[in-house]
């Protein structure tokens, strides 16, 4: 095993810039490929599937392979982009060592009602959540079970059909997000960022931005 590491992700930048400050050589497959990223990268590879169709089995696993012909890297770091695919995530592990959470793991977070079960025996305060739609739709928005970016997220709860739709109420306040890193025994708070949306007449919870630093109760980050 060398000092490679693969990074497949929606964006691949900051992982990249991330394994080369640990004295690893990222080797990326993300959707962008930019510049910026590109440099930092030994190779990459572009995902020409894009955001809107998201990861695609068949070219992630031809991706990563082929990044890794000739290489024996350490693992595979799976970013944004992999929140609604735990079998993906499994065939990943199936091929290469998972660095990260497992697909288990993912799939129990993105459940929304084991979720709340678990905040709810942690006495971590949480919005009502609920599969089936409400009786009163006021106060209510219909997500996407896995959703990520705030497209998915709407108040037309007659939108939310399926399987994969469960319905919250709505909360207001300031979203305040925390990076940690965890190991299943012990974990480390790094840092939290205040988010901010972009709304458009159809998405109105669009993810707009980050920004640190930002404590929990803090206000929105000042934007220029």
């Amino acid at each position: 095993m060398d000092r490679t590491v693969l990074i497949v992700a929606a964006s691949g930048r900051a992982l990249a810039a991330s394994a080369r400050r640990g004295g690893f050589t990222p080797l990326v497959a993300d959707f962008f490929g930019d510049q910026d990223m590109v440099a930092i990268a030994r190779a990459h590879r572009r995902l020409k599937s894009g955001c809107m169709a998201g990861m695609q089995p068949d070219e992630v696993l031809d991706a990563l392979a082929a990044l890794a012909q000739g290489a024996r890297p350490a693992g595979v770091v799976c970013g944004t982009g992999f929140e609604d695919r735990p079998g993906l995530l499994a065939e990943i592990a199936r091929r290469f060592r998972l660095i990260g959470n497992s697909p288990d793991i993912v799939a129990r977070v993105k459940d929304p009602i084991a979720l709340a079960e678990l905040c709810r025996g942690c006495g971590i305060p949480h919005p009502a959540t609920s599969l089936a739609p409400p009786a009163d739709a006021t106060g209510w928005l219909a997500k996407r079970r896995g959703g990520a970016g705030g497209r998915h997220v709407t108040v037309e709860l007659g939108r939310g059909r399926g399987e994969a739709v469960y319905f919250q109420r709505r909360v207001d306040g300031t979203p305040v997000s925390a990076l940690l890193l965890a190991n299943g025994d012990r974990a480390m708070v790094l840092g939290f960022s205040s988010q901010w949306s972009a709304a458009t007449p159809h998405h109105p919870f669009r993810y707009g931005g980050a920004a640190t630093p930002a404590a929990p109760g803090s206000g929105p980050p000042a934007r220029a």
